[in-house]
C-alpha cells in the first residue's frame, strides 16, 4: 500500500525496512513521511514519537501580500492581523502557509491546498518550493530540478506543457514546502 501511494518501487521500500544498511534518498523519505502523516524527523529517527510533536501555530500569508510578510517574518516580527494554522510538524519559527492558488501544480496540489513552508528546510532536486522570480517580479511555487550546476522549476499538471524554467543569480528559493494539507 505504501508503495502504491508513494510511488515508489516495492522492492525499494521493503529493502528500507529490512536493510538497516539502506541509505534513501531524501526524496523518498520526504514522500514517504507525506504519505504516512508524520515528520521526516520521525522517520530518520531524530523523534520516536510523532504524536508528542509540539504545536506550533504559523502565519498564513496571502499571495498579494508575500513579500512584506517574508521579509517581517525573517526579522521575527509577526503580523497580527494575520490567521494562523496549526501544524505539528518540525517546522522552524520562519515557517509560514500559503493557500494554494490555480492549477498549475495538479494533481498533488489541488486549488485551496494549504502549503506549509519553511524557510530553514533544504532544497533538493524534486522538493517542491515557493521561489521569486526576479525578472517576472513574481512567486511561484514549483517543483525543484537540478542538474548540477543548474537549477530549473517546473509546474506538476500535464496538461500545462509549461517547459523548465531556469533560475538565475537573481532568482531566489524562498522556501521549501514541508507539509501541504488537503481541503476537501
Amino acid at each position: 500500500q505504501l508503495a502504491k501511494l508513494s510511488g515508489i518501487a516495492v522492492g525499494t521500500i521493503q529493502k528500507m525496512v529490512t536493510n538497516p544498511n539502506c541509505n534513501p534518498t531524501i526524496a523518498s523519505i520526504v514522500v514517504i513521511a507525506k504519505v504516512l502523516a508524520v515528520p521526516v524527523s520521525f522517520l530518520i529517527g531524530e523523534n520516536n514519537n510523532p504524536s508528542h510533536q509540539q504545536n506550533l501555530a504559523i502565519p498564513i500569508f496571502q499571495w498579494h501580500q508575500l513579500e512584506q510578510q517574508i521579509l517581517r517574518r525573517l526579522e521575527k516580527t509577526i503580523d497580527q492581523r494575520c490567521d494562523h494554522l496549526a501544524t505539528i510538524d518540525n517546522i522552524s519559527e520562519q515557517g509560514f502557509a500559503l493557500k494554494m492558488r490555480g492549477n498549475s501544480m495538479l494533481p498533488m496540489f489541488p486549488e485551496k491546498t494549504m502549503l506549509i513552508f519553511d524557510p530553514q528546510e533544504i532544497h533538493y532536486d524534486g522538493a517542491y518550493v515557493l521561489v521569486f522570480l526576479s525578472e517576472r517580479n513574481t512567486y511561484l511555487f514549483r517543483e525543484l530540478v537540478v542538474d548540477e550546476p543548474d537549477r530549473f522549476i517546473k509546474s506538476t499538471n500535464p496538461l500545462l506543457r509549461e517547459k523548465l524554467t531556469q533560475l538565475t543569480d537573481r532568482d531566489k528559493i524562498i522556501a521549501t514546502l514541508v507539509q501541504a494539507q488537503h481541503d476537501y
